[in-house]
């Protein structure tokens, strides 16, 4: 799938454009800096996508199950860019999709404690009983 292709669904999604209506090059333009802007911004929710700026005819180097994830909450973003309300079922299914997306890149590192901050195994504090 290429760039070109996700954004002018997305801008279906958002209800800019109509079934057979193709984004003019205002639209294009402006689609495409928030489709860059948006999967940069999503490193701070975890998602490391690895993201270079993309143009309008390049194919997506993302995972085909990502790609929905990217579409809807793309459309949620292009509904605030050209001032249209974003229908609830396309908001609800972005936050699930993302959600499912930050899953995919949740990791949890290990951590090493040193032994004298771990505490022993009769001499430790229990929230529970308070002792």
């Amino acid at each position: 799938m290429t760039v070109q292709e996700l954004i002018t669904r997305a801008l279906r999604l958002a209800g800019v454009l109509e079934a057979e209506e193709t984004p003019t090059a205002a639209e294009q333009v402006d689609s495409l800096a928030t489709f860059n802007d948006m999967l940069h911004a999503w490193a701070l929710d975890g998602i490391y996508l690895d993201h270079t700026d993309l143009g309008w005819t390049d194919t997506l180097p993302y995972a085909s199950e990502h790609l929905r994830a990217i579409r809807y909450a793309l459309a949620v973003e292009l509904c605030n860019d050209f001032n249209v309300d974003p229908k609830p079922a396309v908001v609800a299914l972005a936050a699930s999709a993302k959600a499912d997306l930050v899953e995919d890149f949740f990791t949890v590192e290990s951590v090493e404690v040193e032994v004298a901050l771990q505490p022993d195994a009769g001499d430790g504090y229990n929230v529970v009983t308070d002792s």
